[in-house]
């Protein structure tokens, strides 16, 4: 990121002293890459803004483990243990594997200044969370048939009085312009191809602050 793009990161995070914050991600299908925006999204706010962020797994998969394992973040002896403890650090960000969130979820206020709840696509084993997170973030594909997905959740969404709030994302290089759905009433914000877990490019950077 270049010298600019830090200050304005360093300006934002001053003036809006963002802290004990969550954010909710789901993705439309299976295969968007929910946990691969989670990771991303968090080192993001660790890294640029030196933030403690709890990364907590809702969808009872043991890819943080294999994240771990593949990125040499753990030794074999602390994998093992990670299965038992459900938890481990990488710097400034503790993944969750397996969390019981209504009786941490005091601890994570208290304890991190961000917390991301990856959903997976269970939204509706996981709505209550969902819709009490401070933010929500709803990942699709922006190709023309995945469209339906948008609607059926639109659906449900049309229910709640603050929808037109939630981020909608597009997490495929599929269109090169912004795509609205529901009437032209919701823009399709477009995260581009991440080179890394960790790696976070100033594409992706520039849609991260846009949450904040």
């Amino acid at each position: 990121m270049d010298i600019l793009g830090k200050w304005k990161d360093s300006c934002l995070w001053r003036h809006k002293a963002v802290r004990n914050h969550s954010f909710s991600v789901v993705g439309l299908h299976r295969g968007v890459g929910v946990t691969l925006f989670c990771v991303n999204f968090a080192s993001y706010l660790a890294k640029v803004h030196k933030a403690k962020v709890a990364l907590i797994n809702l969808v009872e998969h043991d890819d943080y483990i294999k994240l771990a394992s593949a990125e040499g973040m753990l030794e074999d002896r602390e994998v093992k243990q990670c299965f038992y403890s459900e938890r481990f650090m990488n710097g400034n960000i503790t993944f969750f594997c397996n969390a019981n969130t209504f009786a941490l979820q005091r601890t994570w206020k208290e304890t991190f200044d961000f917390v991301l709840y990856d959903m997976g696509t269970k939204f509706h084993r996981n709505k209550e969370t969902f819709l009490s997170s401070d933010q929500k973030i709803i990942l699709g594909s922006g190709l023309q048939w995945r469209n339906c997905e948008y609607e059926q959740f639109l659906h449900y969404a049309r229910q709640e009085e603050s929808y037109h709030s939630w981020e909608y994302v597009i997490m495929a290089l599929t269109c090169n312009k912004a795509t609205f759905i529901d009437d032209g009433k919701i823009k399709l914000k477009r995260m581009g191809v991440l080179p890394g877990a960790f790696d976070v490019s100033d594409d992706a950077a520039r849609l991260y602050r846009s949450f904040l």
